[in-house]
């Protein structure tokens, strides 16, 4: 009782700092891409027509996004058009997603300390808020969220299985970055279970594991059909948007690890952030021989590495390095261009390092 107490608390806690962070924005109107939502509005103002939400892309952008789209409708219907019912919703997710991340490192390590103290320094990076702040961050929010759900409900004893799929579909559907949850949760239960190649363990996660993939199978099945071959796999972007489009594969790679550079430097020394990275404002790297890429290349190389090296010195820091790893890639620009040079949005989930990190760091063991 006293256990379940402290966490109701804690949630106040999260709920009580997150508005006195971001408490402003419920005063903020529609701004850049979040004027996108006003130009739809007719799409979202009547409820007869809300079960067509499943059928549409993400405002004409060849993306698929019916989980975000359905937020933004009922956000709609419910509230009216004004934006402060958009930033509010935005706010209550970011603080259960705070909640959700301390409950899962609690029950995965058993160090309520660590949980805590990693969930706080979450909440406080200041690289979150664009994602916060913006309404279309909420895209971000919400597949951070319903991963999260799923890991929680993969922790768990007594696991129901059939929800593991419905909350990675949910969370694909909220953005497809979400596919790095997958790899994420396996680790998840490999540290949980310490061995996975038990008849035992494979039996238990046999129900959730097809239910994951059955999870899978549904988004992009539909993602296949309402988008079409074309744009299953690619994105929409002019050279204003991501510039790494228009440039050669090396050129792309090199560039994606300088921007990696920056992202770590803005995790750790917050400084100069920044809404708007479109043309020019990064330029191309044309080689591999400067310090940003270099850098970005030890670094990703580290991250690989540290999956395997401290997954029994230091799980924290192993869960870390895959947390990162697996939520970078899909939005690196080093596998396929993206529809974005960057933006420090793309790094709320890949954010889970850093209070991990600093928080977890001291219980390296020999």
């Amino acid at each position: 009782m006293v256990k379940t107490n402290l966490r109701y608390i804690f949630l106040g806690v999260c709920f009580l700092l997150v508005f006195l962070t971001y408490g402003q924005t419920l005063l903020s109107d529609f701004v850049f891409d979040d004027r996108d939502i006003v130009e739809h509005q007719a799409s979202l103002s009547d409820l007869t027509q809300i079960h067509k939400t499943p059928t549409l892309n993400y405002w004409n952008s060849g993306l698929y996004r019916p989980v975000t789209m359905l937020s933004y409708a009922l956000n709609y219907i419910i509230f009216g058009p004004s934006p402060w019912s958009f930033h509010l919703f935005n706010l209550i997710l970011y603080a259960l997603s705070v909640w959700l991340f301390a409950l899962a490192l609690e029950k995965l390590f058993n160090d309520k300390l660590l949980a805590y103290l990693a969930a706080l320094i979450f909440l406080a990076l200041p690289i979150h808020a664009e994602a916060v702040a913006s309404i279309v961050g909420r895209t971000e929010i919400l597949t951070l969220f319903f991963s999260l759900l799923m890991f929680w409900e993969l922790l768990k004893e007594e696991i129901v299985w059939w929800r593991v799929g419905i909350w990675f579909a949910l969370a694909l559907g909220s953005k497809e970055t979400a596919v790095a949850a997958a790899p994420i949760a396996l680790l998840i239960v490999y540290l949980k279970e310490k061995n996975l190649f038990t008849r035992e363990t494979l039996l238990k996660y046999l129900r959730p594991a097809l239910s994951l993939l059955a999870g899978g199978i549904l988004y992009f099945s539909a993602r296949w059909l309402i988008l079409g071959k074309e744009y299953f796999l690619k994105a929409v972007a002019t050279i204003v948007e991501n510039p790494l489009m228009f440039v050669s594969a090396k050129e792309r790679i090199f560039t994606a690890l300088k921007v990696l550079t920056m992202y770590l430097q803005k995790f750790f020394w917050p400084v100069n952030l920044c809404s708007d990275y479109s043309y020019n404002q990064i330029p191309a790297a044309r080689n591999f021989f400067n310090v940003e890429t270099l850098i970005g290349a030890v670094f990703l190389l580290l991250f690989i590495i540290g999956i395997f090296v401290f997954r029994k010195r230091s799980p924290v820091l192993s869960l870390a390095s895959a947390i990162f790893l697996f939520s970078f890639l899909p939005i690196s620009n080093l596998i396929f261009p993206i529809g974005t040079i960057a933006g420090e949005r793309l790094m709320y989930f890949s954010s889970l390092i850093s209070p991990i990190t600093l928080a977890g760091f001291p219980a390296t063991t020999p």
